[in-house]
């Protein structure tokens, strides 16, 4: 019975955790550890210095210019060697052909374009209501932010804007008191018996359960784990997600799954199986609708000041992806090829590409820009004339910011950050991109980040700074970037940018074998010909397939050669002469008596005593060590004089030995 307690007791703790945050206290397995071998190995490719490769020159009098030039073709070279080694160590993984393929990267574009016209039209039809207006972007109207995520979520969903509309109201009915006019002749119609005030049942958005993958390799593809999911009744989708700065391109996943569904016996049946040899690793997702969706930032973000810098990032940012919205307005234009048809089929996103929030935003900036820049200018320079143990000592002395609120600036503000978050999938607060992802997740808008509550005592100007400088750097590496930007022609050739027409000529070479004096096998299709121009005329018309596969072979490389924020190769890394390792079995105290004297401090110790300053003692290890009372304590060192009366103690060594400081002996 006291088992069985202790056993539920732990259970409990053990459901509680958080297996997502919580790392794993278990030692991990053998095949688990890393090898020798794969922790010596790095992904980043090694060159030589300049002064190994001068080394490795035959030329004993090579000039320095030759040299140099030599020098630079060789990086180049080996740039251009690693650069198609890493694009055929990847060119078969997911990831990789659904940014670089033409045909899996133009079937993900149109994926992207369908749920980014969902999540546009979505956000217009509230931002057509004029609810929009209402929403501040602080903690304080947490849950109205909150309502009106939970409700573009309804849209995405396929409810009707009169469902939104009762869900936001809380199911309240509100009529317009204005009489209606009834024409002569005419009944006045009922309202189906509803009252003003009355409270009527609401849709509420629809929840979900999902299963978490926190590790997924690049070799298993999206439609191997739909495989495994689809089994289990209630399965809806899946959601993959790169894994940044991971140098195995791994990736994470969500699976979504019906409300009905035991979630807990379908992770641990996923959990039972493998997917090319590899364990999938899946817990239970919490809630994505959980209180926790909606997170704060420092209260400094209040500071009008501070606003004003980030109304001013959020246009440049909001300008960026427009432009992607616009791109796809013209790609659209150019497959229809009418504007009209445009309108009818599937609607722009902004008439003229142009965005009235960013248009009223710029104007507020033009019109406010001196006030403000003086203030925030002020947080960025300040330079503390104390110390820090002086502020630790007195932290009422150090300088505050008073943080003044103005609604004039969050009036403008909060729209463009529901406009980023809603059609974007941008959290703005925190420097977050979601739109790999977001729209097949579980919550197809999930955790936002808004102001936090304004500190009592403010903000000290050293604190102030530091936010606002990493805010900055932060916003200006994950948000202001290009979406999508592409080398020169020059640089593209120097990475190995390839020919389409010399590409053919090399396939039709290689395809041409040399049997006998006017006589040439085709080992495609195993015929032979007269002449090499037989050949090359057999190869166009009967094989026009393996000639398609070669040009999007060229294509496919091309455009990752030509992708200026492609994710590789890394960057080289210099080869380094190897370090000596010294003999195993060796112990400190041998590799110090042969390494000789070493320094601390002032004076060195040497292996026969201290010498600093010229001063040398006449104390050494031998002779330390040759006195007996030396490996006595001192009580004992007392007892032997007061029984000996101070006669010498006896010592057993050999009486033919030579005195420890007889050089001669």
């Amino acid at each position: 019975m006291e088992d069985d307690r202790r056993r539920d007791r732990f259970a409990n703790e053990r459901d509680r955790s958080s297996y997502r945050d919580e790392p794993s206290r278990k030692r991990a397995r053998e095949d688990d550890r890393p090898s020798a071998r794969s922790k010596a190995k790095d992904d980043s490719y090694v060159i030589q210095t300049f002064k190994q490769w001068i080394i490795s020159q035959v030329d004993d009098m090579i000039t320095p210019d030759v040299a140099s030039s030599g020098y630079s073709e060789y990086k180049l070279n080996e740039r251009k060697k690693h650069v198609q080694q890493f694009f055929l160590d990847h060119k078969d993984e997911e990831w990789f052909r659904e940014k670089y393929h033409p045909d899996d990267s133009n079937t993900q574009r149109k994926l992207r374009e369908t749920f980014v016209r969902q999540r546009f039209f979505a956000w217009k039809k509230l931002y057509d209501t004029k609810k929009m207006q209402q929403i501040v972007f602080d903690m304080e109207h947490q849950s109205d932010v909150e309502k009106f995520m939970n409700s573009f979520i309804m849209l995405l969903e396929d409810c009707t804007i009169e469902e939104v509309s009762d869900y936001i109201n809380d199911g309240a009915i509100v009529k317009n008191d204005a009489p209606k006019t009834v024409e002569e002749g005419e009944e006045p119609k009922a309202e189906d018996g509803q009252e003003d005030g009355e409270l009527k049942d609401t849709k509420n958005p629809k929840t979900y359960k999902s299963v978490f993958i926190k590790t997924i390799p690049a070799s298993i593809s999206k439609t191997d784990l739909i495989g495994a999911c689809k089994r289990y009744a209630g399965f809806i989708r899946v959601s993959f997600e790169l894994i940044p700065d991971d140098k195995k391109f791994n990736r994470r996943a969500w699976v979504t799954f019906d409300d009905s569904v035991n979630i807990k016996d379908i992770c641990w049946n996923l959990n039972n199986i493998r997917l090319k040899e590899t364990e999938i690793g899946a817990v239970v997702h919490k809630d994505p609708l959980s209180k926790d969706r909606i997170r704060p930032i420092p209260g400094l973000a209040q500071h009008s000041s501070v606003a004003f810098r980030d109304l001013k990032m959020a246009v440049d940012c909001c300008k960026i992806r427009d432009n992607y919205l616009f791109s796809i307005d013209n790609q659209t234009k150019k497959e229809t090829e009418a504007e009209t048809e445009l309108e009818d089929t599937t609607g722009v996103f902004w008439p003229e590409h142009k965005n009235p929030l960013v248009e009223a935003a710029e104007a507020f900036i033009h019109h406010y820009e001196d006030m403000y820049e003086d203030k925030i200018k002020e947080i960025e320079n300040f330079v503390p004339t104390k110390t820090k143990k002086d502020m630790s000592d007195n932290e009422n002395d150090e300088e505050m910011v008073e943080i003044d609120l103005i609604d004039d600036v969050f009036q403008v503000l909060d729209p463009i950050l529901i406009y980023l978050r809603c059609v974007h999938s941008v959290d703005f607060y925190a420097q977050g991109d979601y739109s790999s992802f977001e729209d097949e997740h579980p919550c197809r808008c999930g955790s936002t980040h808004v102001r936090g509550v304004i500190p009592v005592k403010g903000v000290s100007m050293t604190k102030a700074k530091d936010f606002v400088q990493k805010f900055k750097e932060k916003t200006q590496i994950s948000l202001l970037r290009m979406m999508k930007d592409e080398v020169t022609d020059e640089e593209a050739q120097e990475l190995g940018f390839k020919n389409e027409e010399a590409e053919i000529e090399k396939f039709v070479e290689t395809n041409t074998q040399h049997l006998d004096a006017d006589k040439y096998l085709c080992p495609l299709s195993g015929k032979k010909f007269r002449g090499k121009d037989f050949v090359r005329k057999h190869i166009f018309n009967k094989h026009e397939d393996k000639l398609e596969i070669v040009k999007r072979d060229v294509l496919y490389f091309n455009n990752f050669v030509k992708d200026k924020l492609k994710a590789g190769p890394p960057e080289p890394k210099y080869e380094t002469a190897p370090r000596r390792s010294e003999p195993r079995g060796r112990s400190p105290l041998e590799r110090r008596s042969q390494s000789g004297t070493r320094t601390y401090g002032g004076g060195s110790y040497s292996n026969n005593g201290y010498s600093s300053r010229g001063y040398s003692s006449g104390y050494s290890r031998d002779s330390y060590r040759s006195d007996p009372k030396h490996m006595m304590s001192r009580q004992a060192r007392d007892q032997v004089s007061s029984v000996s009366n101070g006669r010498d103690l006896i010592d057993y060594r050999d009486l033919d030995a030579p005195e420890p400081n007889d050089m001669f002996g």
